[in-house]
């Protein structure tokens, strides 16, 4: 750490700041060379650009303020008595790009979605891989930021393209909440199927849960149509007959990379919606919902009730919404994070400790829902793989939403199975299985099952404790 690092400390800083994320973040923070610049995004320059001034040490430090459009201005550290900058902060409300254009929009929802690494805040991951694309595209000599992206070879995120025009990057796509009502939890693994088969969409988290207070949950999943007095009626008739089925749900949410938002309705009942979830919730309530008589009322047929067995959220708003009620989390949440190069899924808190070991698959141990501490061999995931699927299949179904809140059905491990290059596997370092100090497996359950029965002995995990 060279001597004026003693004196310009990033973490006192990035404590400071409001409403921001560091773009393009440097692993190597809060230590910096000299000369070194820091990206902000803000929806505040000018407030931001305050905090700066009045943070730094006036005693060893000169500033500078360069304007260099509307929409950004860098601040200058420079040590008294130098002429050649110490560190720079440059700070944008938005990124102008002459080969392409973002939507205005994108800003909010990148700070919206924005995540903690511990230092600072940084663009949730699929919003930092689109910047960093987005870079390249603009500056092909910036290869960096394509090689960055190039790690994550399983994410999906947006990669722009020169010409285009108004780009919402990451948010055309969208995320959705589905909640499977009490009736129809039955129903549940072809409803995740259907999902899979049907719709451009990552299945992030299952949650299964009693509903303690039913209006109040009527009025969390209903909240945006409530607030116009004039559909509290309908809204109430309409969810009637909910007090009288099971009173658990199942909620669902995903990641929906193909939506296509239109109007539905007319007068006081318009509303837009993506038309693909829209098309996919009444494919699945003519399939599921109860029979009886409905008066043909449509979209649905004739001997369908609307006694639903779905309810989905319109808009992404609605989404956030409702996990943050349901769940206590938004749903960039439950994405997985990046921590010193490696991903790590949503579930796995922050350690201080992590490293990459090579061991005998036969050192590794691991956890199943009433049953810990057993070889890969002895699960049912091993039995899946060998071609033994039902006690999986009963497994997974029995503890799914509950203990099981990640997408690992029978349709996605066969997935999974055909899709995984287990030869290639210990050349990747972002993407390993994570194991406790005790060899426990925490992530990679699945992955592990298909490398022991292709005959793999020793692999690379990261152990994360």
């Amino acid at each position: 750490m060279s001597l004026f690092q003693d004196d310009i400390k990033l973490e006192d800083i990035f404590k400071r700041l409001q409403d921001y994320v560091v773009v393009k973040f440097n692993e190597k923070l809060p230590s910096f060379n000299k000369n070194d610049d820091i990206d902000i995004l803000t929806s505040n320059i000018d407030k931001n650009i305050k905090i700066i001034l009045d943070w730094y040490n006036k005693d060893k430090f000169r500033h500078k303020i360069i304007r260099v459009n509307s929409f950004q201005k860098q601040v200058d550290l420079i040590r008294i008595g130098e002429k050649r900058l110490t560190i720079k902060f440059d700070l944008y409300e938005k990124f102008l790009y002459k080969k392409f254009s973002l939507n205005d929009s994108v800003y909010q929802l990148i700070l919206k979605n924005k995540i903690h690494n511990g230092l600072t805040y940084i663009p949730c991951l699929v919003d930092d891989l689109s910047i960093r694309y987005c870079e390249y595209i603009e500056y092909p000599v910036k290869k960096k930021h394509l090689e960055y992206t190039n790690k994550f070879v399983k994410t999906k995120f947006h990669r722009v393209k020169v010409g285009d025009i108004d780009s919402k990057l990451n948010y055309g796509v969208t995320y959705t909440s589905i909640i499977l009502w009490g009736h129809g939890i039955c129903y549940t693994q072809q409803i995740l199927h259907s999902l899979m088969e049907d719709i451009d969409c990552d299945i992030l988290n299952i949650k299964k849960k009693k509903i303690d207070d039913f209006q109040k949950c009527i009025e969390i999943c209903y909240k945006s149509d409530l607030e116009n007095p004039e559909l509290v009626p309908h809204i109430m008739a309409k969810t009637a007959y909910l007090r009288n089925v099971p009173h658990v749900y199942v909620h669902i949410l995903i990641k929906n990379h193909g939506a296509s938002f239109i109007e539905y309705g007319e007068g006081d009942y318009i509303t837009v919606a993506d038309k693909n979830i829209t098309d996919w919730k009444w494919k699945i309530r003519t399939r599921f919902n109860p029979k009886g008589r409905n008066e043909h009322r449509k979209p649905l047929p004739s001997g369908i009730t609307h006694n639903h067995v779905i309810h989905v959220t319109d808009t992404p708003e609605d989404c956030v919404d409702l996990c943050y009620n349901l769940l206590k989390k938004k749903p960039v949440d439950f994405e997985n994070k990046v921590i010193n190069g490696y991903e790590i899924p949503w579930h796995l808190p922050k350690r201080s400790s992590m490293y990459c070991k090579i061991l005998d698959i036969s050192e590794l141990r691991v956890n199943l829902v009433g049953k810990s501490n057993i070889k890969i061999e002895c699960s049912p995931h091993y039995e899946y793989v060998l071609g033994k699927k039902e006690n999986y299949t009963k497994y997974y179904s029995k503890y799914c939403g509950e203990q099981l809140q990640d997408n690992h059905t029978t349709k996605k491990f066969d997935n999974l199975i055909k899709s995984f290059d287990f030869s290639g596997y210990n050349m990747e370092d972002r993407r390993l299985i994570i194991v406790n100090s005790k060899y426990v497996v925490n992530d990679g359950v699945h992955r592990l099952a298909i490398l022991k029965m292709n005959n793999i002995d020793k692999i690379k995990v990261l152990v994360y404790d």
